[in-house]
């Protein structure tokens, strides 16, 4: 055994911690490979950013309606930074009788996630979708133009309102945290629950 005689994952690695493995360094990943064999895409990770719902209805509205003023209205009043950023917003789940029974989170193309006593929790990745992505599907052709220029021509189109500082950026890392968290301490309670069981 490499680790020596006592587990030193155990102690490390608590009984709900989430563990991500990657691929390790390899020929075929290295930096100093010759340029064509190296891929020419890199992906990259998408920013979740939460914004006000009734911001989030009307970006959704704009794009649909493929109005570019009221494109830059929304972001600017989201103050979203990217085009490729994931808005999301948090919404309460209505029943028939307008009770709450429980949260939905809608990206700009619509609900992609909800958690309800009655219907359980669920997901959507179809709409799991940045502004540009949604633009594309609803082929919004002029906020697709508007995107392009703000993109490629570094014009402040597209959220050039103002610039986030320090405390906003935290305060929005801060609170997509604690809605993870809140809901990762959900399940962990459910899957406690079925064990128990």
């Amino acid at each position: 055994n490499a680790l020596g005689s006592e587990d030193i994952l155990e102690q490390v690695v608590g009984r709900f911690d989430t563990l991500s493995l990657r691929q390790g360094a390899a020929q075929e990943r290295s930096g100093w490979q010759r340029a064509e064999e190296r891929p020419s895409e890199v992906a990259t990770s998408q920013v979740l950013v939460p914004i006000d719902y009734t911001v989030l209805l009307a970006l959704r509205s704009a794009v649909d309606s493929d109005n570019t003023e009221a494109v830059r209205s929304a972001v600017d009043e989201a103050n979203i930074a990217s085009p490729h950023d994931l808005v999301m917003a948090e919404a309460d789940m209505l029943d028939d009788e307008g009770q709450v029974c429980g949260t939905e989170w809608h990206t700009v193309a619509g609900r992609f996630a909800w958690d309800s006593a009655n219907g359980g929790r669920g997901e959507d990745p179809e709409k799991k979708l940045s502004l540009i992505e949604y633009a594309r599907r609803q082929k919004a052709g002029r906020v697709l133009k508007l995107i392009d220029i703000a993109e490629h021509c570094g014009a402040p189109v597209l959220g050039g309102g103002r610039q986030r500082t320090a405390e906003e950026i935290e305060s929005s890392a801060g609170s997509v945290q604690g809605t993870m968290g809140r809901m990762n301490a959900e399940l962990h309670a459910h899957l406690e629950g079925k064990d128990g069981a």
